[in-house]
């Protein structure tokens, strides 16, 4: 069903960030990364045994060398759960809050060491899909204003709300 769901074009040639469904065919690290990734995932969703824990810090390992993107979704992740889990029991297990630690470890050994503090193309950049779509649209011609990075924002958000809405209904 995910396969099938993507936004719409609004402009010829000009692909908003809803169509990239097709990554995970397009690219093998990122089918690499994913193939690391789902064991990590299920480990976490088992609860860590201690040859769990082993096998958690060499998944995080390897997925920091082959496809390190999948770090900061897994941190987020892991504080969202242990915010919501504080939030509704009133106190963490301490499993969550290690593995958090262990992977912004991980994320910032890749960062530092792996990646020698560049960027590689992960930077804090608000509206920068939308400036992107407003360079494509308008030739290049001119600096996007914000008022129209903001409807080019909500436009995006709608569309994205409209196609998952649909994939829910």
């Amino acid at each position: 069903m995910t396969y099938f769901l993507f936004g719409p074009v609004l402009v010829e040639d000009v692909v908003f960030s809803t169509r990239s469904m097709f990554t995970v065919w397009a690219s093998p690290t990122q089918t690499f990364g994913a193939l690391l990734f789902a064991p990590v995932v299920l480990l976490l969703a088992g609860g860590l045994s201690r040859r769990g824990w082993v096998a958690f810090v060499v998944l995080l390992a390897a997925l920091s060398g082959a496809k390190a993107t999948y770090l900061p979704l897994l941190l987020a992740g892991l504080v969202l759960v242990v915010a919501v889990r504080r939030l509704v029991e009133g106190r963490v297990r301490g499993t969550w809050p290690a593995a958090a630690g262990v992977t912004l470890g991980f994320l910032v050994f890749a960062q530092v060491v792996l990646f020698g503090g560049g960027s590689q193309g992960t930077a804090f950049a608000p509206f920068a899909t939308m400036r992107d779509l407003w360079g494509a649209v308008s030739g290049g011609r001119a600096e996007a204003p914000l008022t129209s990075l903001l409807v080019l924002t909500g436009v995006q958000l709608f569309c994205l709300a409209c196609v998952w809405g649909g994939a829910a209904g």
